[in-house]
């Protein structure tokens, strides 16, 4: 992560600086990657168990009673 830019950091605690910034960018970025991941997932889902159950197919992934 070279390319971040940290500014008015004390002399002596860059490194320590940009080690946080590394672990909150890391957060931040698995927190919204993985939700859209998990909401196309569930749009998949959703769309595969609509066409099944509109051809009076048995549901795949619904976790409702069938």
């Amino acid at each position: 992560m070279k390319d971040i830019i940290i500014k008015n950091v004390p002399d002596g605690a860059e490194d320590k600086v940009l080690e946080m910034a590394s672990i909150a960018i890391e957060r931040f970025l698995r927190s919204t990657k993985l939700v859209l991941a998990k909401e196309k997932i569930i749009d998949f889902e959703t769309s595969v168990d609509k066409f099944l159950a509109d051809n009076k197919l048995p549901i795949k992934f619904s976790k409702e009673d069938k």
